[in-house]
């Protein structure tokens, strides 16, 4: 049997448990490995934030000053709210639907930073850092050692909401920055429409959405025997047993998103692709649902897309 139906096997019956997240993260620690914040993710996160940052400046009307930001998916690492914070953020609000935040992998991250700004990867890696926040990592390492990965981030004006983004209590136009990092593609096509409907009321004329979505197929970083494709070949009915509450995959497409977007009054100004192989996508039979997109729209394993209010 395949890596990746066994691991969707366990992920769904781990679905079906009271507090499903924490024997998730069980899961992801002992048997997947996912949840060690390697020097790689924390790089490959570093450039994340460095590219949201870069669109928020390139396509907002903002100085390079202070500004609020709204983050959808907090996850086990909030590496790019923390990027953010040093970049001069003066607030971020960020929303998961689970309380994914844990004290080891939060004090690997602040160490992580510590180390890096102390050999100085970190100013080129995150080049518009601020030196007095820079300054303060040793001292939040620190207390992030004695206090919840909670408080810590409060102490820096990040505020963890665990809760449903569709229903903000923000004030209208309020935010500057709405952006995700592989949240997206976990989100069904419906609630993410309510979902931007809200960030629009939230969002000023200027504010720029950036969000970079994972849109291949996730079990294939799992699992190498399968390609980026391989959830191309099921249709939906056969999807619904093989997906899993815990890490779902919708299996849009850009245009799904682009058209997500537009209906709740945003314009794409950006689309950034990486495709995978058209070899691979040749040796995949698409289910019916597939069939109509076109070669372009199916190629796409991830995608940066950014826009702003109509």
């Amino acid at each position: 049997m395949s890596k990746w139906i066994v691991k969707s096997a366990i992920q769904r019956v781990i679905s079906w448990l009271p507090q499903s997240h924490k024997f998730n993260a069980l899961f992801q620690q002992y048997v997947t490995k996912g949840l060690h914040v390697r020097p790689a993710s924390f790089e490959g996160k570093l450039a994340d934030c460095r590219t949201h940052l870069e669109h928020f400046r390139n396509f907002g009307s903002h100085s390079r000053g202070s500004f609020r930001v709204l983050e959808l998916g907090t996850g086990w690492w909030p590496i790019i709210p923390v990027g953010l914070y040093l970049c001069g953020a003066d607030e971020i609000t960020t929303y998961d639907i689970a309380p994914l935040l844990r004290r080891d992998t939060f004090t690997r991250i602040l160490k992580l930073y510590v180390e890096y700004h102390q050999d100085g990867r970190l100013a080129r890696l995150l080049p518009d850092a601020r030196p007095e926040r820079l300054a303060m990592l040793p001292e939040l390492y620190a207390k992030a050692l004695v206090d919840s990965p909670e408080a810590v981030l409060k102490s820096l004006r990040i505020f963890p909401i665990v809760g449903d983004a569709r229903h903000t209590d923000l004030p209208a136009g309020s935010i500057d920055l709405v952006y995700s990092n592989f949240c997206l593609e976990h989100i069904a096509r419906e609630v993410q429409a309510d979902l931007h409907r809200e960030f629009r009321r939230v969002s000023s004329k200027e504010s720029v959405l950036s969000h970079y979505i994972g849109i291949g197929d996730h079990y294939a970083n799992f699992d190498p025997s399968i390609s980026m494709f391989n959830f191309m070949k099921f249709s939906n009915r056969q999807w619904r047993f093989l997906d899993n509450a815990i890490i779902p995959q919708t299996r849009l497409r850009p245009s799904d998103y682009r058209s997500i977007f537009e209906g709740a009054g945003f314009k794409v100004i950006k689309q950034q692709n990486v495709n995978g192989s058209k070899d691979d996508l040749a040796k995949i039979v698409l289910a019916p649902e597939f069939r109509h997109y076109s070669e372009e729209d199916l190629l796409v394993i991830y995608s940066w897309l950014v826009s702003k209010p109509n």
